[in-house]
């Protein structure tokens, strides 16, 4: 190993030593239905793509959804925005932990 490529792997030993906690999401404030989404809606936004829950605010009982996610489209409902924001940031946190590990020597 080259000093180049020992200070490389000293650099990433020091990241897996000192774990980094993924950065929270920033969630916008509950917004009405509006030219775009139809629903009501929170959005947070990721270098890779954004997170949208939207829910039927008129209807008494209704499941938020998550209807856009960084990897893709509809994910899944929940019972409450509260639970789709903290599994969203679940999910954004294990990938990109798994995303991370990928480098790992």
């Amino acid at each position: 190993m080259n000093d180049y490529e020992e200070r490389d792997f000293v650099k990433l030993a020091s990241l897996y030593a000192h774990p980094v906690q993924p950065p929270m999401l920033q969630w916008s404030e509950p917004a009405e239905p509006d030219q775009t989404i139809r629903y009501n809606h929170v959005i947070a936004v990721t270098p890779f793509g954004c997170f949208l829950i939207t829910w039927k605010g008129w209807e008494e009982y209704d499941s938020p959804a998550v209807d856009e996610t960084p990897w893709g489209g509809f994910w899944q409902a929940f019972s409450t925005v509260a639970e789709a924001k903290r599994e969203c940031e679940l999910e954004y946190a294990k990938r990109l932990k798994e995303s991370l590990s990928r480098w790992v020597l």
